[in-house]
């Protein structure tokens, strides 16, 4: 009599592994067990890879070339520039990567044009780690409803961010 777990498809996750020899023994293991079952096998590294993300770097910086002159005297740099308009396009997901941002200058996604409201403003659809700190990641897999200009800001200071203009594909 066949076991009832033998008919559905067994997924392993194979964790990175420290040498050779344990990642050959895993190998056969995985072999062993799969043969007489048909199992898909995901790698850790393929697994915590956002596939086709854009990935943007951020830091907080002395305001120095802000595009907004009412900046507030520290702001967010995306990619090395301070105040960057970003274009995202609905359904590519982005990653907004912290860079020991202060935990005084939490980066999240929202509908302000200045931010500093506590977060009020937020921008929950397809977000996920608002306010991020430290080296902490944002990501935005922009769905389709969404409005055609959002901002990242800090929640606890005006204009440390910019815009994000949302075009469709």
């Amino acid at each position: 009599m066949a076991q009832p777990w033998a008919s559905h498809s067994i997924q392993i996750q194979m964790k990175v592994l420290d040498t050779r020899a344990s990642k050959l023994f895993a190998t056969l293991l995985v072999f062993v067990l799969c043969l007489p079952f048909g199992c898909d096998t995901v790698d850790d590294d393929e697994q915590s890879a956002t596939p086709n993300a854009t990935t943007f770097q951020v830091a907080v910086v002395s305001e120095t070339d802000h595009p907004d002159p009412n900046a507030h005297s520290v702001v967010f740099e995306v990619d090395d520039v301070q105040g960057t308009e970003l274009t995202l396009v609905r359904g590519e997901t982005y990653v907004f990567q912290m860079n020991n941002t202060p935990a005084l200058h939490p980066f999240h996604i929202s509908t302000s044009s200045t931010g500093g409201d506590g977060g009020a403003g937020e921008w929950m659809d397809g977000v996920t780690g608002n306010f991020a700190t430290g080296n902490e990641a944002v990501t935005f897999v922009v769905p389709n409803g969404a409005p055609d200009l959002l901002f990242y800001q800090c929640a606890n200071h005006l204009i440390m961010g910019w815009r994000l203009n949302i075009i469709s594909p």
